[in-house]
């Protein structure tokens, strides 16, 4: 569509300018695929749409959740101080109906302008409680900042990415 577009145009040119920057955060390193923490939410019955599915805004509030939960941990400040500026391409692949525990795993991918925002992956699956089988659900991207001031800056500490932004394309 238009708007994937457009916001591809817009990461493509923030990976850009990073490039640029990428001396100055030379100690930014990999450290595996691993995702940087799990949390688990039961899906209840108000959960639930009149089609016995979960609610996808739900879904997402528990996506942004756990974004903001990682990035807190990452750059040492609470959840509170942090804003979620955008979210991309959260794809609904499978559903989920009440009892499914939901697993999300949140990843810190990438820091930009500065280290003033950051870009975390939220890939969600579900484990069904009858059968303890984990299905991949859905995922998305969020970004997310400080307040918005120029001295706010949250990320500027952060050495341990699972992709490097020094290639400019993550890893």
């Amino acid at each position: 569509t238009e708007w994937d577009k457009i916001i591809g145009e817009y990461r493509r040119k923030l990976v850009k300018t990073e490039k640029k920057n990428a001396a100055a955060l030379s100690h930014v390193h990999e450290e595996g695929s691993g995702f940087d923490m799990e949390m688990t939410e039961v899906v209840l019955p108000a959960h639930q749409n009149h089609m016995k599915h979960t609610f996808g805004g739900v879904v997402m509030a528990w996506m942004a959740k756990a974004a903001l939960a990682v990035a807190a941990r990452k750059s040492k400040r609470s959840a509170g101080s942090l804003l979620v500026r955008s979210v991309l391409r959260v794809e609904f692949n499978e559903g989920s109906v009440v009892s499914d525990h939901l697993i999300f795993r949140p990843r810190l991918n990438s820091i930009f302008d500065g280290g003033r925002s950051a870009e975390v992956e939220v890939r969600v699956s579900k484990r069904s409680i009858s059968t303890g089988v984990e299905t991949s659900m859905n995922s998305g991207f969020f970004y997310i900042s400080g307040s918005g001031t120029k001295t706010d800056i949250p990320f500027s500490s952060i050495t341990n990415l699972h992709h490097s932004i020094t290639n400019g394309e993550g890893s």
